[in-house]
């Protein structure tokens, strides 16, 4: 399990949306947290939101629920930049990514972040146990990342001001 978060790019205009799907090429995913508290190497590197199936699905799924896939390689045209080279060498061949966000009125949604499971074996997830779930605590994550970032974004602004 990781969470990650959605990143826009420093260069991005100041109307850079989530409304907009050609909006996407500013975005980059970065983890925020994996469950074994580890940080670091090729599978934490950020990636670019236009080059991962995943968050992308997400992104342009107007409900934005989440990506569920039991064998991601029986996906079609399936993209992920950590899923590369052998086979029996990738981390996970099952995943479930819900979005952390919040609907601010019927056509906006407020998406900060991913809530990602992942799993070696094929065939594990079972939608009608795990979607309700996984939804709920990833809505539930919602408030803890948007604060955390507020604080990071007042701090470094106070340390701005300091210099």
């Amino acid at each position: 399990m990781c969470v990650k978060e959605l990143v826009a790019s420093a260069d991005a205009p100041d109307d850079v949306t989530l409304r907009r799907d050609e909006d996407e090429h500013w975005f980059t995913v970065k983890t925020r947290y994996r469950h074994d508290g580890s940080l670091g190497g090729p599978k934490d590197a950020p990636t670019p939101l236009q080059i991962n199936s995943d968050f992308r699905s997400v992104w342009h799924s107007r409900t934005r629920q989440c990506f569920f896939s039991n064998d991601l390689d029986a996906e079609p045209n399936y993209s992920n930049p950590h899923r590369t080279g052998n086979p029996e060498e990738f981390d996970y061949n099952a995943t479930l990514v819900w979005p952390i966000q919040k609907r601010r009125s019927e056509s906006e949604v407020d998406l900060i972040g991913y809530l990602c499971v992942d799993t070696k074996e094929k065939n594990r997830f079972k939608f009608q146990n795990d979607f309700d779930l996984g939804a709920a605590y990833a809505d539930s994550l919602y408030t803890t990342l948007a604060i955390c970032r507020k604080n990071e974004a007042r701090r470094m602004t106070e340390m701005a001001e300091k210099s």
